[in-house]
């Protein structure tokens, strides 16, 4: 491989402030985060990363809280084109602190996004999305959530129907975007192990992610996720990311790989370190 590692730095509260890709090399590219609001210290409050137009210049993002750490304005400045650009996205908040507008950069108010929620449930679970209208059309999506305050069932904007059934242990069992006909519906279906991990997921032309567990990399590392395989059908093997993990159970290394008739072997390559 090309044998790259990615530093990173943090706070005295364990919260990245920097991370440095390609690290000691001419390609090295640094994103640092910030955090200063001193109430709610573990906000991010913007985040500076090279910019496309290079030199000293960044991308940087700014997030304005208000009192209670909601993010009123999400400013975008940086240059593209050799002209400076600000880009903010202003938001309003219900008094559970849900989103009820957002207002992209684009001027005026026409493009605003509302939001609607449930009354009796204290208005935190959403009941509608109404988008910027199109010909006088209004873009409504529609939530149902159950007792439990789990979604069940959304209708698109193209009155489009997705409806999610849950299993006795609270787990997503069964994603259904509704067809004409029963015939036309299309299924995610979702199996899980003994212990409850994510095992499979059966896609709706039939092809599979299938997630594997080790018992023998280390006490600790036991029924961690050390692949996860792509695949067209049961027998077909695929490309899969690879996890290796240490004795703690800390993710060292992740590597594609795909199958060569007899063995996975690596595609370009891993990303070594704490990923």
């Amino acid at each position: 491989g090309l044998a790259k590692k990615t530093d990173f730095t943090y706070n005295a509260n364990g919260l990245v402030t920097a991370k440095t890709e390609a690290a000691a090399s001419p390609l090295a590219r640094t994103t640092v985060w910030t955090y200063g609001n001193v109430t709610y210290p573990g906000l991010v409050t913007q985040i500076d990363r090279p910019s496309t137009a290079g030199g000293s210049f960044v991308r940087r993002t700014e997030y304005i809280l208000n009192s209670t750490g909601d993010a009123t304005t999400i400013r975008e400045t940086g240059r593209e084109g050799g002209a400076a650009f600000t880009y903010d996205t202003v938001f309003t908040y219900n008094g559970a602190g849900m989103v009820l507008t957002m207002d992209p950069p684009t001027a005026g108010s026409a493009d605003v996004v509302t939001y609607t929620y449930d009354p009796t449930r204290n208005g935190l679970i959403p009941l509608k999305r109404i988008d910027p209208t199109i010909g006088g059309t209004v873009l409504e999506t529609n939530y149902v959530h159950d007792a439990f305050n789990r979604k069940t069932s959304e209708i698109d904007v193209n009155g489009v129907e997705t409806v999610t059934a849950y299993d006795d242990m609270n787990r997503v069992d069964m994603v259904t975007r509704k067809g004409a006909t029963v015939g036309d519906d299309i299924v995610t279906d979702y199996a899980y192990n003994g212990f409850g991990d994510l095992d499979l997921v059966t896609r709706p032309m039939g092809s599979l992610v299938d997630c594997i567990y080790s018992d023998t990399n280390g006490d600790l590392a036991k029924g961690r996720l050390t692949a996860m395989e792509r695949k067209l059908n049961a027998s077909t093997p695929g490309e899969r990311m690879a996890y290796v993990y240490d004795n703690l159970g800390k993710k060292t290394r992740e590597e594609m790989q795909s199958w060569n008739g007899s063995g996975w072997s690596a595609l370009g390559s891993g990303l070594d370190g704490p990923v």
